[in-house]
């Protein structure tokens, strides 16, 4: 009896130890004429698992990563501009090789794992590269049966390639099913809104067959968390829809802190999954915080933060909050300078003793332009106040600015900030364009995100300059 109790502990110390070695995984790999950059980052893909690691670059530009996983899954290697999508087991030695001047050619990856992933490169290549023009500005009919044909052909490479190489893992294969899957859904979800796009036919809608395709999708498996197209998948479709009430009551939902309330109200309405309700709120919050602040949803950020038990979520939203400290109301604002379009530097000291409104803008970005209307009236109205209206463009080609300024005569300070990396994008923590901001007479920060010109910033303005 003691013989068999040992038999069968050193059994289970054996598996034990398997099972331990077999979470390790090493990749490495030399990727040639990697200029510009010294390090490579491995990152992983979908929402179950959190992973940044970074390494050195050799002479020869080969690095190496030491890394323990639970399960197989999506991850990419980041070189530079350069991204490398990786599938990586748990036991894999993975050896990718490939020269960065000549990516399409010369990809190539060996060692344990590596069929799984040559898979992935020779599906990239069969891939169409037909633009999202062409895709989604096909009539509902053709764009359907383009779509299912390559769902179709995608599933087709992957069951014909795994029954000549046994190399390639049953467990990538079922993976790889639903990400051709979600792709697939993807493409559904967007086609209403870039068609209409692409094809310029307003208030365009699709059959009610054309939602048929839901009836192959899940909204509530956590366990499709790992692969990106599903994450993706979530969060267009509940743009999409969010979108599409939206349009149904412009008045009640002309604010960002209504379009977030009825996101939040849709997830709570299709979501019963609570792991992906906490995961797409908690997307939705992120968002609101990195874009916005904690102004429109102070509440609704502090309950998540206290309810949660996922530390990562809330150590990324306090890291969010945080940058926001820079550039809180009452502070002082810096005295920033720029050059306006004769090439002579404006100091934002020379506007004390007025109100400030603050457009930063470029001329590449549609929203910011669709304000441009609205803020001329406001120039206006106001041309005899205590007001200064100024427009930074974080333009990378200066002509483009100084062509648009002088061919939309536009008014007000206009000046030019070079790019986003300047210090007043740094300071305001501004991720996306246009962005206001409202200073008052004696350059304290009033409001680091303030309404738009076609909000109701006009109300505050007059309610504002009755103080000065």
């Amino acid at each position: 009896m003691k013989k068999l109790l040992l038999f069968i502990s050193l059994i289970f110390l054996v598996v034990s130890c398997k099972q331990e070695q077999s979470k390790k995984v090493v990749l490495l790999g030399e990727l040639k004429n990697s200029t510009g950059t010294d390090s490579v980052f491995l990152k992983a893909q979908g929402d179950l698992v959190t992973l940044d690691l970074a390494a050195k670059l050799g002479e020869k530009g080969d690095f190496k990563f030491n890394l323990e996983i639970e399960a197989p899954g999506y991850y990419y290697l980041q070189c530079g501009k350069n991204y490398f999508e990786l599938f990586l087991s748990p036991g894999d030695s993975l050896n990718l090789n490939a020269d960065i001047s000549n990516m399409d050619n010369s990809l190539v990856y060996s060692g344990n794992g590596a069929d799984n992933n040559n898979f992935m490169v020779e599906m990239k290549k069969a891939s169409p590269t037909d633009s999202p023009e062409t895709i989604f500005g096909y009539d509902e009919a053709n764009f359907s049966k383009f779509n299912d044909s390559l769902l179709d052909a995608r599933n087709k490479m992957l069951i014909d390639s795994a029954n000549k190489n046994e190399k390639i893992t049953k467990g990538f294969v079922e993976v790889q099913k639903n990400v051709n899957l979600y792709k697939w859904a993807n493409n559904c979800v967007l086609y209403k809104p870039y068609h209409a796009y692409y094809s310029k036919v307003e208030n365009f809608k699709t059959s009610d067959k054309f939602d048929e395709y839901l009836k192959k999708v899940n909204l509530n498996d956590a366990g499709l968390l790992g692969i990106a197209p599903y994450s993706q998948f979530l969060a267009a479709y509940f743009q999409v829809k969010a979108q599409d009430e939206a349009l149904k009551d412009t008045i009640k939902y002309n604010s960002s802190v209504a379009y977030l309330n009825l996101t939040l109200e849709l997830y709570a309405k299709e979501i019963t999954d609570p792991k992906i309700l906490e995961l797409v709120t908690f997307n939705s919050l992120f968002d609101e915080v990195r874009f916005s602040g904690t102004k429109n949803a102070k509440d609704k950020i502090e309950k998540f933060i206290a309810e949660t038990k996922n530390q990562t979520y809330v150590s990324k939203i306090k890291s969010e909050i945080e940058k926001w400290k820079n550039c809180e109301p009452g502070k002082q604002m810096k005295d920033y300078k720029f050059q306006d379009v004769n090439g002579k530097e404006v100091a934002f000291s020379s506007f004390k003793g007025k109100l400030v409104y603050i457009d930063v803008w470029a001329t590449w970005c549609g929203p910011c332009k669709g304000e441009i209307p609205s803020l001329k009236k406001l120039e206006e109205k106001y041309k005899k106040d205590k007001i200064v209206f100024v427009s930074v463009s974080v333009d990378e080609q200066k002509q483009d600015w100084l062509d648009m300024v002088k061919n939309d005569k536009l008014q007000g300070v206009q000046v030019w900030a070079i790019s986003w990396k300047n210090e007043l994008c740094q300071d305001f923590n501004i991720n996306g364009i246009p962005r206001f901001i409202l200073i008052d007479a004696q350059g304290l920060i009033l409001d680091p995100n303030a309404e738009r010109p076609s909000g109701k910033i006009d109300e505050k303005i007059a309610e504002l300059l009755k103080t000065i």
